[in-house]
């Protein structure tokens, strides 16, 4: 796949390659990208959720910021989980399932 792309084939609606080859091979191209990326985001949005569970007990009042850490504390866990795991299993199946759900 050549790294000048003519976007002038790209249909407008659904952001795709009108030719089904080159689509393919884009896809197949930009694979690797797209799940380091994916990556990436997962471990953001779980130190994210850590952050917030530390920063709670002092921007909400104390019965809410015990329930709200606890809260950012299992979210944090499962994105890192998300995060782990994508790590082993390398399908970009995986990585797609995680985006939906």
């Amino acid at each position: 796949m050549n790294n000048a792309l003519d976007f002038s084939a790209i249909h407008k609606s659904c952001l795709q390659f009108k030719n089904t080859e080159t689509e393919t091979q884009y896809q197949q191209a930009s694979a690797p990208l797209r799940k380091l990326h994916m990556r990436l985001a997962l471990f953001f949005v779980a130190i994210l959720y850590a952050v917030l569970a530390v920063i709670d007990p002092y921007i909400i009042s104390a019965p809410a910021s015990t329930t709200a850490s606890t809260v950012h504390l299992a979210q944090a866990f499962s994105f890192a989980l998300l995060a782990i795991l994508s790590l082993r299993f390398n399908s970009l199946f995986f990585h797609t399932a995680v985006v939906i759900a």
